[in-house]
C-alpha cells in the first residue's frame, strides 16, 4: 500500500459495535448454570452475532483462528478435549468412541468433543432459554417452546494450499437471526471481551440492556436490590456489610472504566431506602420499595439523560448500518441465487470477487433497484423519500460501473475495495462505505 493510500473505513472502535439479541442480555445469569462452558458458548453467540453483520455474504462459518482473535481466546485452548462432553450425557461414550474410531472423524458418528465443539453441540442441541421473545411487524411474541440458538452445524476440512483447515458452517435460528434486526442490543465487543478477565462481561450486557430499556422510557435510574445487583456483578454475599459495599464498588469502577463513553455520566450512589430514591429523576425501583434499612444499602445506578434529538441520532445511526447491511445481504444473495451453475466450485473468497464483479457491473441492475426498495420497506416500513433515494441509488450504480469498467477506477480482493481518483487512493472495507464515500465527494 503507497504512502498516498488512505483507508477509509469506520474505525476499530465502532467496526467491532455489533447488534445482538435482547434474550442474550436478558437472560445473561441463566448461562452461568453451564460453569466453564459459559465462556465459551456467550463467545460464540457474541460471534455469530458480528459474523452476521460483517459477513454480508451469508457464509456462516466459523474459522476457530478468526473466532480466537476476535473473541480473545487462545486457539489451543478451543480445540482441547472436554472432559465431560454434553453429547456423552445421552449417548454411551465408549460405543460412540467406537463407532467414531470404525467410521472416521467425518462420519456421522463422529464426537463433538473439544471445547469448542462441545459448545456449538450445546447451542444445536440444548433448550438454554424457557422464555424467547421475538418482534414481527405488528407483534411482541414471548414463547415458551423449545428453543435453540443454532439450527444446523457441519464440520468441514477446507483445503488452503497444501493444508487443511478446520471450518464450522452452522444455520442459525431463524428467530435468533430475525431478532438481530428487530429485537436488539447495541453493544460492542471490545467492551465485551475487556470485561471478561474481572468476570463483568455478564454485568456489561444485563446492565446495559436496563439502562437501554431505560432510556426508552425517559427514565435514567435504577435501584437494586443489593443482592441481586451483586449477582450480576458476580460478587457473592459477605458477611460484613462494609466488605460487601466496597467490593461493589471496586467491580462498578472496573465496568464503568469500560463502558466509558457508551453510557455517559454513569455512576453508582447508594440511599437508605424508598424515600431517598423518591428524590432522585423518575427513579426505577426494583424489589425494594417501602424498605426501611439502618445502612445506605440500596445500590442505584444513575447516567445522564438522552435528549430526544440524542436518542434520535443513536437511532438513526444504527438504522442506517442496519439498512446498509441488509442491503448487500439480499444483494450478494440474489447474486449468487442467480448465478448459482457458475459459483457452485467457487471459494468463498472468489464468490466475494463474483459478487463485486455483478455489482459494479450494468448486469440486472432492474435486480438491484427492487432489492433496494424491498430492504428500505422492511427497515424503515415506509415509502417516504423511497423514488428519490432508489433513484439516487441507480445513478450510484451507474457511475461506479463507469469508474470501474471505463476509468478502472475500481478494484478489489476478498478482503477489501480499492478507489481511485483525483482525490487519492482510497481503500474500504465494504461496497457501501465506498458508495458513502462517493456520494459524499463526487456529482452524481
Amino acid at each position: 500500500m503507497s504512502a498516498n493510500t488512505e483507508v477509509i473505513d469506520t474505525n476499530v472502535y465502532e467496526y467491532k459495535n455489533i447488534r445482538i439479541d435482547k434474550n442474550f442480555a436478558f437472560n445473561i445469569q441463566v448461562f452461568r448454570s453451564y460453569n466453564e462452558d459459559a465462556k465459551i458458548i456467550k463467545a460464540i453467540l457474541i460471534y455469530m452475532a458480528y459474523d452476521s453483520q460483517k459477513d454480508l455474504f451469508g457464509f456462516y462459518r466459523i474459522d476457530p483462528e478468526v473466532f480466537a482473535d476476535v473473541m480473545f481466546f487462545q486457539k489451543s485452548n478451543l480445540f482441547r478435549i472436554h472432559p465431560n462432553p454434553k453429547q456423552f450425557e445421552s449417548i454411551n461414550a465408549q460405543k460412540l468412541i467406537k463407532l467414531e474410531e470404525k467410521h472416521g472423524r467425518m462420519s456421522a458418528y463422529r464426537t463433538w468433543s473439544n471445547y469448542i465443539e462441545n459448545a456449538l453441540y450445546i447451542l444445536n442441541t440444548e433448550n438454554i432459554l424457557t422464555d424467547y421473545r421475538y418482534k414481527t411487524d405488528t407483534k411482541a411474541v414471548a414463547s415458551v417452546k423449545r428453543f435453540n440458538f443454532i439450527d444446523e452445524i457441519e464440520y468441514e476440512l477446507e483445503t488452503v494450499g497444501k493444508t487443511k483447515k478446520i471450518i464450522y458452517k452452522y444455520k442459525p435460528n431463524e428467530k435468533f437471526e430475525e431478532n438481530l434486526k428487530s429485537y436488539f442490543l447495541n453493544t460492542n465487543v471490545d467492551i465485551y471481551n475487556a470485561l471478561k478477565k474481572p468476570n463483568l462481561d455478564d454485568a456489561y450486557l444485563e446492565l446495559l440492556n436496563r439502562i437501554n430499556n431505560c432510556n426508552i422510557k425517559n427514565i435514567n435510574s435504577i435501584a437494586f436490590n443489593l443482592n441481586d445487583f451483586a449477582a450480576i456483578l458476580s460478587i457473592k454475599p459477605y458477611t460484613r456489610f462494609s466488605n460487601y459495599k466496597s467490593k461493589i464498588n471496586q467491580k462498578f469502577e472496573t465496568l464503568k472504566k469500560a463502558i466509558g463513553n457508551d453510557v455517559k455520566g454513569l455512576k453508582l450512589v447508594w440511599g437508605k431506602n424508598s424515600d431517598h430514591i423518591e428524590t432522585l429523576n423518575n427513579a426505577l425501583v426494583v424489589n425494594q420499595k417501602n424498605t426501611r434499612v439502618k445502612y445506605d444499602n440500596i445500590p442505584i445506578l444513575t447516567w445522564d439523560k438522552l435528549t430526544k434529538e440524542e436518542l434520535q441520532k443513536k437511532d438513526t445511526k444504527t438504522f442506517v448500518t442496519l439498512f446498509n447491511q441488509e442491503l448487500f445481504k439480499g444483494l450478494a444473495k440474489a447474486c449468487f441465487s442467480k448465478y448459482e451453475n457458475k459459483i457452485m466450485d467457487l471459494s468463498p473468497g472468489d464468490k466475494i470477487c463474483f459478487f463485486y464483479e455483478w455489482f459494479f457491473s450494468s448486469s440486472d441492475l432492474d435486480i438491484k433497484i427492487i432489492k433496494y426498495k424491498d430492504t428500505y420497506l422492511e427497515i424503515y416500513k415506509t415509502t417516504k423519500a423511497l423514488p428519490s433515494f432508489s433513484g439516487d441509488f441507480e445513478m450510484l450504480i451507474k457511475a461506479l460501473t463507469s469508474a470501474y469498467k471505463k476509468h478502472k477506477a475500481i478494484s478489489f480482493n476478498e478482503e477489501e475495495i480499492t478507489f481511485s481518483s483525483k482525490k487519492g487512493v482510497k481503500v474500504f472495507r465494504h461496497v457501501y462505505e465506498l458508495l458513502d464515500y462517493y456520494k459524499a465527494n463526487f456529482t452524481l
